[in-house]
């Protein structure tokens, strides 16, 4: 199982072989808050949170052990400095967080091991697993796969990618509940229409070669980017008849376009409180 810490650079930290390792025990603990009254409860949900960890360090030499110690500080650090959020992973999920605070004690004489606990500021508390599809247009091939991981500038692979041309395809949606997507149109076209499970996705726009529609459910946002790097809004383009933002439903979903025309991706975000035991 791999446990390690990506910051926003893509600078990458594997907090599970030496000279680290990050005691995991407390990341798989979840909570909600609720609000009630008359012996009813009104909601249940969840805020923002801090989680309490540990890291030890354990170098063969003073010189590693200070490299070890910097390099932590440095690559976590670079997020909080920069106002962004790292995500810390176990195995295929990650949490977004910063690290906003670290004691350490139980030097050891030679100064080559400590241990470093450390609290994690987590503003969205929930462990999340990506799942992406390539929807071809027709005659393209996987180079528009690339293409996509390009423009999202995603600091790692998905742990499943597929691709079918056609008209008509699926998503198996293997999750408990119904899931926030991204989806990517790509342009030569106008007006896309995709539609899953017999909803409608639809902007009103025009888009030419090298152009793509970034919709994100979860910040209910629609962007157009331009060949020259710039972005426009296109909420007000949305088909307001047909939520542009409603989850993708959970299991198989029938997913109908014009292949002719366009193609596009779609990443699914699994989402849950605590990470799954059974990781890859």
């Amino acid at each position: 199982m791999e446990v390690y810490y990506i910051n926003h650079k893509n600078q990458k930290i594997d907090l599970g072989h030496s000279p680290y390792q990050l005691q995991i025990g407390d990341l798989f603990d979840s909570s909600n808050k609720y609000d009630g009254s008359c012996f009813r409860i009104s909601r249940i949900y969840k805020e923002i949170t801090t989680i309490t960890t540990c890291i030890t360090v354990d170098a063969p030499s003073e010189k590693e052990f200070y490299a070890a110690v910097d390099q932590f500080f440095e690559i976590t650090e670079t997020d909080t400095a920069a106002g962004m959020q790292g995500r810390l992973y176990i195995g295929d999920m990650y949490l977004k967080c910063n690290v906003i605070n670290s004691s350490k004690s139980f030097w050891k004489e030679t100064f080559r091991g400590m241990e470093n606990s450390i609290k994690l500021l987590v503003p969205y508390p929930y462990w999340c697993r990506e799942i992406s599809k390539s929807f071809l247009k027709n005659g393209a091939t996987a180079v528009v796969e690339r293409v996509a991981d390009t423009y999202l500038f995603y600091p790692v692979a998905y742990p499943y990618r597929y691709s079918m041309p056609g008209n008509a395809g699926f998503i198996n949606n293997d999750h408990y509940g119904d899931c926030d997507f991204k989806m990517i149109i790509y342009g030569p076209c106008t007006n896309p229409v995709i539609r899953i499970n017999g909803h409608a996705y639809e902007v009103a726009a025009t888009l030419y070669a090298g152009e793509y529609i970034l919709i994100d459910s979860r910040d209910h946002t629609v962007y157009k980017y331009l060949i020259d790097g710039r972005k426009q809004n296109l909420f007000n383009q949305r088909n307001k008849e047909s939520d542009l933002f409603q989850k993708v439903p959970a299991g198989r979903c029938a997913v109908l376009w014009n292949a002719a025309a366009f193609g596009f991706d779609l990443i699914l975000f699994q989402e849950r409180s605590e990470p799954a035991w059974n990781l890859s």
